[in-house]
């Protein structure tokens, strides 16, 4: 999955009918789930809770999402679940930081769509123009558009984080172009890259990586903002 599609999807899942509910991924609200999430989290399911999200299942279906959900939701194929696949296993907030996370920093200034948004005890997903996707309870109770206060002065649902990092099973700066019978995937080069790093994380050798990009006359001088085609597919 590319940043872009997982950033797409966050934002689809952002416009629909959704209600923040611990341990939850992603599954529409039926009677019995809830039954079963209460006798699991009793404490995050007391009648309040439950009365609110039935009054939200009566305007339609109604998806559910914690906050580490909404990112396992994504990463499992969401709407059409497959639990623990594509390579993330069952793990809370900090599992997926913690574990999932590289290239984490406190600079915010180096910040891509599709990077994983942390403080203590949340994480969210960073869409561009200073705006985050999150499943919380903190306003409305539901999967919303925020605005990060480190990069963004809108007050409304805004909110300052820590630190933010590059989800390990996601492919950024990809881009996919159709030529032909072909079709090419492109990675943009930023500032530290290089032609053997960029052929090991996507799987290639550096051979491969060369035969593809004849264009590159020094495969040891590349530069930020260039563009690398990594795939060619028939």
């Amino acid at each position: 999955m590319t940043s872009k599609e997982f950033v797409d999807i966050a934002i689809k899942i952002s416009k629909l009918n959704t209600a923040y509910a611990s341990g939850t991924f992603g599954q529409k609200f039926s009677e019995p789930f809830i039954r079963q999430k209460r006798e699991q989290y009793p404490s995050s399911y007391p009648d309040s809770k439950i009365r609110s999200l039935r009054n939200k299942a009566e305007k339609g279906d109604l998806y559910l999402f914690d906050c580490c959900g909404l990112i396992k939701g994504i990463i499992w194929n969401w709407p059409n679940l497959i639990y623990k696949s594509n390579g993330l296993p069952d793990v809370n907030d900090s599992g997926i930081w913690n574990q999932y996370c590289i290239n984490r920093s406190k600079d915010f200034s180096n910040i891509q769509p599709g990077e994983i948004l942390h403080i203590k005890g949340h994480v969210g997903i960073y869409i561009g123009d200073g705006k985050c996707i999150e499943a919380t309870a903190r306003w409305n109770e539901c999967v919303l558009e925020s605005h990060v206060m480190n990069i963004s002065d809108d007050p409304n649902f805004s909110r300052r984080w820590d630190e933010h990092g590059m989800l390990k099973l996601l492919k950024y700066n990809e881009e996919t172009t159709q030529v032909g019978d072909g079709v090419y995937i492109y990675y943009t080069v930023k500032k530290g890259d290089t032609l053997s790093g960029i052929a090991y994380s996507h799987n290639m050798t550096l051979k491969q990586i060369i035969e593809l990009n004849p264009q590159i006359p020094n495969p040891n001088l590349i530069y930020p903002g260039q563009k690398i085609c990594i795939i060619k597919e028939k």
